[in-house]
């Protein structure tokens, strides 16, 4: 048999779950604060997450889907939050960085995201994409 999917202190992980509207039916790397992926491990009645209530998956038990980590840049390692929104384009894919200066050309992603998903300008919160 397949174990159950946990997080890393051993709480089973609610399936499915639902998280700003959307439903889940694995670990998730959408709204993630450290860029590791989580889960709910208690739900409403309605199946959305209890505030609160939720914790990173463990990797060696949980199917955890491939993520798009930035290699440099102010929020190096973190992960893109896709999609994102930025001056009124909505962005499913790194974006090529059309500003001049050393990162001309290089392309980056946005590493938080409010609740409408619009990259959360102005504090560091982006980095340049690897090979992804």
């Amino acid at each position: 048999p397949v174990p159950e999917c946990e997080t890393v202190t051993g709480k089973l992980c609610v399936f499915p779950f639902k998280y700003r509207g959307k439903t889940y039916l694995e670990c998730t790397n959408d709204g993630t604060t450290n860029g590791k992926p989580w889960c709910a491990t208690e739900t409403r009645r309605d199946g959305n997450v209890v505030p609160g209530k939720w914790e990173d998956c463990d990797p060696s038990v949980c199917a955890v889907p491939e993520v798009c980590r930035t290699s440099s840049g102010p929020d190096s390692g973190n992960s893109c939050k896709f999609p994102f929104r930025f001056h009124g384009k909505t962005y499913t894919s790194c974006a090529r960085w059309t500003w001049s200066g050393v990162n001309y050309g290089k392309y980056w992603c946005s590493t938080k995201t409010d609740r409408n998903g619009n990259h959360v300008n102005g504090q560091g919160n982006y980095g340049f994409c690897g090979f992804c």
